[in-house]
């Protein structure tokens, strides 16, 4: 079995470092290596595509470690242990502590503590947006993926299980420039990653109670252990040595008695290629190299192949929480179009209504785009008209009359018309009202108009149906 190429690549803390390896059936021959330091104005993709031009990466594997700060971290306790149940409720269980606006992430989880009745779980989430535009520089030099990890996480591992002697539990930070990552240990197995800032000489005092707060929140100051068990730190990364000398770091070790350690150098074995790097920068390499994409307690991204077609995703996708809030949003939009065709076809009978009025009160078949507004204009119009009309007109239109009874009828008085006669000279009118009252009230009503010299009642008397019927003349 023929050999094949495995290309390493780490980003973080404004570093990017590329490492081209032979991998043998039982060997790993580094090939190629460099290193890019961004400035404060470069960006990433182009110091990607640098380094994997230099290295002369074009094809193959590729394993990739990303910054802590594209992740998003989660500890999650969930009440039993089957993991059939964990994966089915695990999506609703993130959303509420995290909230995207709508945006589709992505999940891997390790399991930290369980005692077969209960669970704890290391939640590790990035948006798939992000992921897409760290994998498409990647992608496009025809590299294939199947590891993508949190940057500093694959050293951690490295020395928890290749050091025999190793504290627990400990803190592990991986100090850098522009961003360290916290990491808890215990049991071999990561309770806590946290995304700190960098250290500098003008952020000292910062970095240090940072790590102060991360420890009381991870609980390892009322952990309940014996002095003895204390939490040991153990700094990595690039910026350790200078961190080791900071003044500030004293005044951790004496609240949390905690004392701090210098990572192993860890230089990978003499090779020429390796050589090229900055000795700092070895570890991180030795620890991608280490890597068992196997290992349960690895934050990683895989890689499956559907027609051809590469998708990239994470170990856990929430396919039941997709499919719920899909159902949802269905529901969701066929109630709103019901509810749209139901009130359009409502308006739609009331317009034609208004348009009967408009065509039986005012005459024509004028097509108006609102009936009613239409309607009240008109009557308007005639009102403003009437004394006018009286004094230059004196055969005053039926219409008019019409809309003034109308509009003088009392608001609390119901009434119905049976007759209406005009000869010009006077106006008679027959209808139906409930009380006696009532017919008083339109008459008194009526008397306030400027068309009528008199109102009197003809007659007015009780029906079976309870109401009373009543004739009026009005005396033009």
């Amino acid at each position: 079995m023929g050999s094949r190429s495995l290309f390493i690549l780490d980003v973080n803390d404004r570093t990017v470092i590329g490492l081209m390896c032979e991998v043998g059936k039982r060997s790993l021959t580094p090939l190629f290596s460099c290193h890019v330091e961004l400035g404060p104005d470069e960006n990433y993709p182009e110091a990607i595509e640098s380094v994997i031009s230099r290295c002369g990466a074009e094809g193959g594997r590729c394993f990739l470690s990303l910054p802590a700060s594209s992740f998003y971290f989660r500890n999650v306790n969930v009440p039993f242990s089957d993991e059939k149940k964990i994966d089915e409720i695990l999506g609703y269980e993130l959303l509420d502590q995290v909230s995207f606006g709508g945006e589709s992430f992505l999940c891997d989880t390790s399991v930290t503590d369980t005692d077969g009745k209960q669970t704890q779980l290391l939640a590790t989430l990035i948006k798939e947006n992000e992921l897409d535009s760290w994998l498409q520089t990647v992608v496009d030099y025809g590299l294939e993926p199947e590891l993508v990890t949190v940057s500093g996480m694959s050293r951690l591992l490295e020395m928890i299980d290749s050091a025999s002697n190793m504290e627990n539990p400990f803190v592990y930070v991986d100090v850098g420039r522009n961003e360290s990552v916290f990491f808890f240990v215990m049991d071999k197995k990561i309770h806590t990653i946290r995304s700190l800032s960098g250290f500098t000489e003008d952020s000292e005092q910062e970095l240090v109670d940072e790590i102060r707060r991360t420890m009381l929140v991870a609980g390892l100051s009322s952990m309940g252990m014996e002095r003895t068990d204390d939490p040991k730190l153990i700094l990595g990364g690039a910026a350790a040595s200078q961190f080791l000398s900071c003044k500030h770091l004293k005044e951790l070790s004496e609240v949390f008695k905690i004392s701090a350690v210098e990572t192993d150098a860890g230089a990978i074995p003499g090779d020429p290629v390796l050589q090229t790097l900055p000795k700092h920068l070895h570890p991180r390499l030795s620890g991608l190299l280490a890597i068992h994409t196997s290992d349960q307690r690895l934050i990683n991204v895989i890689k499956s192949k559907t027609g051809g077609v590469t998708d990239f995703r994470l170990v856990k996708r929430f396919a039941p929480v997709v499919a719920v809030l899909l159902i949802i949003l269905i529901i969701g939009a066929g109630y709103q179009i019901f509810d749209y065709n139901r009130m359009a076809t409502e308006r739609s009978a009331l317009v034609y209504q208004a348009e009967q009025i408009y065509e039986q009160t005012l005459g024509g078949k004028k097509p108006v785009r609102d009936p009613v507004l239409e309607l009240k204009a008109q009557i308007m119009d005639i009102d403003q008209s009437v004394v006018a009309s009286i004094v230059h007109n004196p055969e005053v239109k039926a219409v008019a009359i019409l809309s003034d009874i109308s509009r003088r009828m009392p608001a609390a008085v119901k009434v119905s018309f049976k007759r209406f006669s005009f000869d010009r000279k006077k106006v008679k009118i027959d209808g139906m009202t409930g009380t006696y009252n009532d017919v008083d009230k339109i008459k008194k009503s009526l008397e306030n108009s400027l068309y009528y010299s008199g109102v009197s009642i003809d007659s007015a008397g009780s029906t079976d149906g309870g109401g009373v019927k009543f004739a009026m003349t009005l005396l033009l």
